[in-house]
């Protein structure tokens, strides 16, 4: 059985625990058949530390909150290397991948840390304009993976199909017997 092909979308400009789990994950990726390609769509910390992660980094920038030309980059790059999941971590990163699924007919999953009117540090009419545009491009992900109970069932209560939400507890599941051992390279930050 070979890897599966998966793409990460990332913003890159914030560093906080998505980006960690990104990193992390990309940097343990081989051990779990999993073949890591990733997308910044922005230059910073984030794709920097990526990059000592792994060569299967593409920085595709985007010029602005709303910049979809980084779209037809990410579906090319999705087709060059034959992916097989598109994976995202926020807003942003789920319009661009969810539009990339559709046009690819790739599935995408979702990685949910926080209801968008709770994540950020914005004022209400940009978490609510972030809200509105997840849930109008949410039926075009596959799964959504929520790092607790408690947001699976805000998600099930928000017309999310409970057959379509796995909770994996703080964004990282590592089966029995492959945990990373001691003397392994920890994570920078």
């Amino acid at each position: 059985m070979s890897d599966i092909r998966v793409l990460y979308l990332t913003h890159g400009i914030h560093f906080g625990g998505a980006e960690k789990i990104i990193i992390e994950t990309v940097r343990l990726a081989g051990r779990f058949g999993i073949d890591p390609r990733v997308v910044c769509l922005a230059p910073g910390r984030v794709y920097d530390q990526l990059r000592g992660v792994t060569s299967q980094i593409h920085l595709i920038p985007m010029r602005s909150r709303f910049d979809l030309s980084v779209i037809p980059s990410i579906i090319r790059t999705a087709h060059t290397y034959t992916i097989d999941v598109i994976h995202t971590y926020s807003v942003r990163t789920n319009l661009i991948g969810r539009l990339c699924a559709l046009a690819t007919g790739r599935p995408v999953v979702s990685m949910v840390q926080a209801p968008y009117l709770r994540d950020t540090n914005e004022t209400l009419q940009p978490k609510r304009l972030n809200a509105l545009v997840d849930a109008s491009t949410r039926g075009l992900t596959s799964c959504f993976v929520t790092v607790n109970k408690r947001l699976a069932s805000e998600l099930v209560d928000a017309g999310v199909p409970f057959t379509k939400v796995r909770t994996i507890y703080n964004g990282v599941e590592i089966p029995d017997g492959q945990a990373p051992r001691a003397d392994d390279e920890p994570l920078s930050s």
